[in-house]
């Protein structure tokens, strides 16, 4: 929950609003490459974080697989405790089709206002075109704009009126959206900035491969786990599975983790990350664990180099969503993204 609701008046150079844990890896690298430094992060409240350096603020973010209940709790408590900003240069969100951002965004006063990547844009806009889905806001998101009078994109990126991108792939975003202002490309951005935080104090060692996970099933996007057969058939039929190779597993953190038991517990060198080490970003962790494949479906946790990257998108059943995304890995792997699926 939003700690104080008290009006903050003082000069600040910047702002991020931030839910996942990729929102906030890419405001930390932001927040250091351009020096800001009067820093404040509106948070979702499970986020992990280890060493962020700037005022903390946080409040409980309602996703989509929330039931109704939890998103009104979470709304009313947004509502009557967000503090009110008069002076900020900058503010950074990852969605301005989102509710939650957009009522956080009416309480400040700024004079630019950046984008910054919700985690899988160039697909999310490939997957959505293709399959013709999740193209317009809800109806009760609009009624709640309206009520509490703040300005709410029917999707996103709807309106060009960022001074910044921070992107993956923009020039399959620019396929979908117009987008005019200043974009920087985070494939090139990561690989100029050294990561020092939020690194693990696990010792992992001789780690073959690490599995990606991705919420099919809980998206509805698969039927009955569908995914966890596919994982293991290619385990099985491809990598020769045997217990000198280590595989460690990173459920997405809107993932059932009980879908993994049955495999776990069916080889012994399979393992699950541990939760602390689940809520730090797979781009962090990647330099520790270093494997030599990275296996998934979609994600932007797979955009890592120095080892084989894997998608199984194609070996899943071809729902629209799932079509959409076949499209999108094709689109990517054209802008230089190497991976093989």
């Amino acid at each position: 929950m939003i700690n104080k609701n008290k009006p903050y008046k003082e000069n600040i150079d910047v702002i991020f609003i931030c839910y996942s844990q990729i929102h906030l890896l890419i405001s930390q690298r932001i927040a250091n490459q351009l020096a800001y430094k009067k820093v404040f992060y509106i948070l979702s409240k499970n986020l992990n974080t280890t060493n962020l350096k700037g005022n903390i603020i946080f409040f409980e973010y309602a996703s989509f697989d929330k039931n109704l209940i939890s998103k009104i709790k979470h709304w009313l408590k947004l509502v009557f405790n967000a503090p009110r900003f008069y002076n900020v240069s900058n503010i950074y969100i990852p969605n301005d089709s989102d509710p939650f951002v957009g009522f956080l965004v009416s309480k400040c006063t700024y004079k630019d206002i950046h984008y910054i990547d919700e985690g899988n844009l160039a697909l999310t806009l490939c997957r959505n075109s293709k399959g013709k889905i999740q193209l317009k806001n809800s109806i009760s998101s609009k009624l709640l704009s309206k009520f509490y009078n703040f300005p709410l994109s029917n999707f996103l990126l709807e309106k060009n009126s960022f001074k910044s991108y921070w992107i993956y792939f923009p020039e399959i975003v620019k396929k979908y959206r117009k987008i005019e202002g200043e974009i920087y490309d985070l494939k090139s951005f990561f690989k100029k900035t050294k990561t020092t935080n939020l690194i693990t104090e696990k010792n992992y060692k001789d780690i073959y491969a690490v599995i990606l996970g991705s919420p099919l099933t809980e998206n509805k996007y698969l039927n009955n786990y569908e995914e966890i057969f596919v994982i293991e058939a290619y385990l099985n039929n491809e990598l020769k599975l045997n217990k000198k190779k280590k595989i460690l597993i990173k459920p997405h953190y809107r993932e059932n983790k009980e879908k993994y038991r049955l495999l776990i517990q069916k080889y012994r060198n399979i393992e699950l990350i541990c939760d602390y080490d689940n809520s730090i970003p797979y781009q962090v962790l990647h330099q520790k664990i270093n494997p030599s494949i990275v296996i998934g479906f979609y994600s932007s946790a797979m955009l890592v180099e120095n080892c084989k990257v894997i998608s199984l998108i194609r070996k899943v059943s071809k729902s629209r969503e799932i079509i959409g995304l076949i499209e999108g890995i094709q689109l990517m792997q054209s802008s230089g993204f190497d991976i093989i699926y």
